[in-house]
């Protein structure tokens, strides 16, 4: 049965999903549909994740009731304004690279949003990018916006990893500071690197394992479009 993609119908979704009941719908990928209106995706009340990239998504209106939604690809389409967004306080991953977001005011909206943790306006590999992403100030400005934020355009700018290099690099003042008298060798007070509670897993772990997965295939497709890229070019 032939179904038209460009406005995402009801029995477009239970096909795709194979799910009878649209709140029965968790994940949905409509990424390269050629999608252009979102419209029955708003009934689905119990979604949590949803791609859709690749698309002609001009309007974002649709989501605003989607209030369980976590995952949100819109990468590669002709979305303008993200204010539908704000109200979802739920979201932790957006992916809007390769959209015309050409404004700092644009992203404002997201400020209210304090469990996003990973968004990415840009993806070089696939040579997706916003015209905000052109200014000189880009990143310094986001990062300040958006200081929950744990991961932009794909690099890791807060949590543990920064932590360590932070505690390298005071470790490697405390050596190189240390002035040593007649040749004597100076040993440090044996301390721990990092708190006891450093490894310990908090009971957010199974969000960061959720986030820590899509962080992961990310990494991997954008291998796999290096190794591609690179086979073409041999």
């Amino acid at each position: 049965m032939d179904l038209d993609t460009e406005t995402i119908s009801v029995p477009l979704l239970k096909t795709l999903s194979g799910e009878f009941d649209l709140d029965s719908i968790r994940f949905i990928n409509l990424s390269g549909l050629n999608v252009k209106k979102l419209d029955s995706l708003s009934d689905c009340s119990c979604l949590e994740k949803v791609d859709l990239s690749k698309n002609s998504v001009t309007d974002l209106k649709p989501l605003t009731q989607l209030k369980q939604l976590w995952y949100i690809n819109i990468s590669a389409n002709s979305v303008t304004c993200l204010d539908p967004l704000a109200e979802l306080e739920n979201l932790r991953v957006l992916n809007v690279a390769g959209n015309l977001i050409g404004s700092f005011d644009s992203l404002q909206c997201l400020t209210k949003l304090q469990s996003l943790e990973n968004l990415r306006l840009q993806d070089p590999v696939r040579e997706y990018i916003n015209p905000i992403c052109h200014n000189a100030f880009y990143r310094r400005t986001v990062l300040a916006m958006l200081p929950n934020l744990k991961t932009l355009d794909g690099e890791r700018v807060t949590g543990r990893g920064s932590d360590v290099f932070r505690l390298l690099h005071d470790l490697e003042k405390d050596f190189t500071g240390n002035n040593v008298p007649n040749g004597d060798c100076f040993v440090p007070t044996s301390q721990r690197w990092v708190s006891s509670e450093f490894w310990s897993v908090s009971d957010s772990s199974k969000k960061d394992s959720d986030q820590a997965e899509e962080h992961l295939k990310e990494l991997l497709q954008e291998c796999n479009d290096l190794n591609s890229a690179a086979s073409r070019h041999l």
